[in-house]
């Protein structure tokens, strides 16, 4: 417990108006880059845009660009959905590995609940935790838990 003491007051002495002025400080340059990249965009598409016009004409090459984006859209949404479809897959497969180890934890308690009971019977106090922690753990689990 004592190694744990310095890391503690660290923890609580750090300095958190420093800390709120240094986020607010990147956010602000945060918006700021994300507003000049968009605006180097626009001249780049403005500048592609009057090239095309020249080799193919303005409504072409509107429409080169307007067909680009489009497909560059379709490809950013479909990378989107497939990340998603991966993430589900992965929160159903720990959901099913959770509930696996937590049926071996319980039967785990149990064999050891039960090995212990001789002891506990010839003590009064002990026994009264047992009851106590028997109650505590049928109340937790009648309840219910987000994910069954």
């Amino acid at each position: 417990m004592m190694r744990l003491a310095p890391l503690l007051l660290s923890a609580i002495a750090t300095d958190f108006g420093a800390l709120l002025r240094r986020l607010r400080r990147q956010a602000i340059v945060w918006v700021l880059a994300g507003f000049l990249a968009i605006m180097a965009y626009i001249a780049a598409m403005a500048a592609a845009g009057i090239a095309l016009a020249a080799e193919t004409g303005a409504f072409e090459a509107a429409l080169i660009l307007a067909l680009g984006h489009l497909a560059a859209a379709v490809l950013l949404v479909a990378g989107l959905m497939i990340g998603e479809a991966i993430a589900r897959r992965r929160r159903e497969r720990n959901r099913a590995l959770d509930k696996d180890r937590n049926q071996a934890l319980l039967a785990t308690a149990l064999t050891v609940g039960a090995a212990h009971l001789p002891g506990l019977l010839r003590s009064r106090g002990a026994l009264g935790a047992a009851a106590l922690g028997v109650v505590a753990l049928l109340a937790l689990r009648s309840r219910g838990t987000p994910s069954d």
